[in-house]
């Protein structure tokens, strides 16, 4: 059995819509926390294998002298694990969302953490419940039927409407659109474009005794 004070620490900082405050936007960050001893081994297993899996994707370049230093950047998809989800209940908040008072503690100083990454869309109000970007919105404007930009769905809740400047309709605009969602849709679809890709530089620093004879 893994010991608690072998696994990482683990924080989970969510975006919260507090309705008591004036304005409830921007949202700002609770932090909870996990506490090992209270889960299951199956529990544990699964939570690590999420964890782990986040970790996976490593570059394949090494530094080959102790003067060389690699730097890897990986760019694509954002790689979001909803997966944890599932355990929300089992994170407590931090006292007070101090994260650096909870990180002094003896108990935690010297351990290595990790964050909780799932989607962007993800969002709780006051009593942490999980509320959407478009209720929120519909909180703010007062609005029913909010119209958010950049936000297809929002517009697809009001419902099917008559055409309008139909005279301004033509084929050539008709196949224009269709080519371009259809490129999109295409891209989206990739293992290209979920594949991660990494930007690797090597630097190199001169050894010690050289830079004293220069």
């Amino acid at each position: 059995m893994t010991l608690d004070s072998e696994l990482p620490v683990l924080l989970w900082p969510i975006s919260c819509f507090d309705r008591r405050r004036e304005n409830p936007l921007p949202v700002y960050n609770r932090w909870y926390w996990l506490d090992w001893t209270k889960l299951t081994p199956e529990q544990t297993s699964d939570i690590l294998a999420i964890i782990d899996a986040k970790l996976s994707m490593k570059s394949q370049h090494e530094p080959v002298g102790f003067e060389e230093t690699v730097i890897t950047k990986s760019v694509g998809a954002p790689n979001y694990d909803n997966r944890m989800l599932k355990y929300r209940n089992l994170f407590t908040e931090v006292p007070d969302n101090n994260v650096e008072a909870f990180f002094n503690d003896p108990v935690r100083h010297d351990r290595g953490f990790q964050t909780v990454s799932v989607t962007t869309e993800y969002y709780e109000d006051e009593k942490g419940t999980p509320v959407s970007n478009y209720e929120m919105i519909q909180h703010v404007s007062g609005q029913e039927f909010p119209i958010i930009v950049g936000d297809p769905e929002s517009v697809m809740k009001l419902g099917p409407v008559s055409a309008v400047n139909t005279t301004e309709w033509s084929l050539e605009k008709a196949n224009t659109i269709a080519q371009f969602l259809d490129v999109v849709q295409r891209i989206q679809a990739s293992d290209w474009y979920r594949s991660p890709r990494f930007i690797t530089s090597l630097t190199w620093r001169a050894p010690h005794f050289l830079i004293q004879m220069l």
